[in-house]
């Protein structure tokens, strides 16, 4: 399978289990399309983390993440590639996973 169509099929696996609303980082919030607001970064919980080597034609790997806004109650889907360094950090059940933005070098 291509990487095209494997990213293709995860977004649509993603909205398949509700992840209907669309985020992007502007600054160090994320901005939340639908809703038309920003979201701090401790407001969102990853609840799915996804890498994806090469996805835009580079040899550097995208981030698909499902996002939990918290204070709405909403899921979503958030996709990096890679202009700034993004952690994701999956933890064990029970535990809020943190989105953390860090500047590239």
């Amino acid at each position: 399978m291509s990487t095209s169509a494997a990213y293709a099929n995860l977004v649509i696996n993603l909205h398949e289990q509700g992840y209907v609303h669309d985020f992007t980082i502007i600054g160090n919030n994320i901005w939340w399309i639908q809703g038309l607001c920003y979201l701090p970064m401790e407001d969102c919980e990853i609840l799915e983390c996804h890498e994806i080597p090469g996805i835009t034609g580079s040899s550097k790997e995208s981030f698909v993440f499902g996002l939990l806004a918290t204070a709405y109650n909403v899921r979503g889907i958030l996709i990096e590639h890679s202009r700034i360094n993004l952690l994701c950090a999956r933890q064990s059940k029970g535990r809020k996973s943190t989105l953390t933005l860090r500047p590239t070098a």
